[in-house]
């Protein structure tokens, strides 16, 4: 019996099937390595989340922390979210306090809790609020009292006592553009400032931002009013250190940010805007194929040394 090979038609048929079968092996590949990516960068934005997000709450719980009568604001908004404090949260250089009393003439330390005893100190007097001096020990100023040294970055910005400037500048403000191949163009990196540093990005792939102040006008205790802040627009909070430390009860963040990466086989329900306490919040132009959140943070200031000389 002679052997026979393939016909013309069998081998066509063959490579068809095969073609097929090569076909939606790609496409599953794809699909399955397209959603990898997505997840991995879904991951990717959450630990970035949560991290910023905690950096931001410990900033805001810190607004005045180390500041005593001034003129410089400890909280205010000019196209953006700035706080004052001589703590920088990623210094730890600017960690911890010190207690210091004077009696008679003569000055003695109560309590060091510096992360770093070798930096330069801020003075207060407990009693007025009133700064003393900037020094590395404990000072002497003649008269008996209670001080307390708050550790000061080299870099500060505002504050200035006798000629050295004690607190830091810490600005939340959207970037200029968006560098990152993941993120909507549209979209902006949240940037933490410090001092005139030109800032680290703490958030990506952010819409749009607000901040809203819930304010106790009466003191009673309870917030008579929200105020929102955004963007360009005149913010009315209190503008007096005193009455910024009683009266502003919470401090609200709010973000949109993109959730995973560009997505064609995806199309967002919404619309161009997501409202959140009452507050619209902006999707960029080209927001259908991406998938949107917002994150909201609630945060209580709680500045070290407004709480001695008299805050809530």
């Amino acid at each position: 019996m002679r052997n026979k090979g393939f016909s013309i038609i069998e081998l066509l048929i063959t490579i068809v099937i095969v073609a097929l079968i090569m076909s939606a092996a790609y496409y599953t590949y794809t699909t399955i390595f397209r959603g990898m990516k997505e997840e991995g960068e879904s991951v990717e934005l959450q630990m970035e989340k949560v991290i910023g997000l905690e950096l931001l709450r410990l900033d805001i719980e810190h607004a005045g922390y180390g500041i005593g009568n001034t003129t410089d604001k400890i909280i205010e908004w000019n196209n953006g979210l700035i706080i004052r404090s001589t703590l920088n949260n990623s210094n730890q250089d600017t960690f911890g306090w010190v207690i210091c009393r004077e009696i008679s003439g003569s000055s003695s330390l109560i309590r060091d809790e510096r992360k770093n005893t070798s930096v330069n100190m801020v003075f207060i007097d407990t009693l007025t609020g009133n700064y003393i001096t900037v020094a590395n020990s404990c000072p002497t100023t003649g008269s008996n009292g209670i001080y307390i040294g708050f550790p000061i970055e080299s870099g500060a910005d505002s504050c200035n006592v006798g000629g050295t400037n004690t607190c830091n500048t810490i600005t939340y403000t959207l970037s200029t553009n968006q560098p990152l191949s993941h993120c909507n163009p549209n979209t902006r990196n949240l940037l933490r400032k410090i001092n005139n540093g030109s800032g680290i990005p703490i958030l990506s792939c952010v819409s749009d931002f607000a901040v809203s102040f819930d304010i106790d006008d009466d003191d009673d205790g309870i917030p008579d009013r929200s105020e929102v802040c955004r963007g360009t627009a005149t913010c009315n909070i209190p503008s007096d250190n005193n009455n910024i430390r009683n009266q502003i009860i919470r401090i609200n963040f709010y973000a949109v940010m993109q959730e995973g990466g560009l997505n064609k086989d995806y199309s967002y329900r919404g619309g161009n805007q997501i409202t959140i306490d009452g507050i619209n919040l902006n999707l960029p132009s080209n927001y259908l194929h991406y998938r949107w959140k917002v994150i909201k943070l609630t945060v209580k200031p709680r500045g070290m040394f407004g709480g001695i000389i008299g805050a809530k």
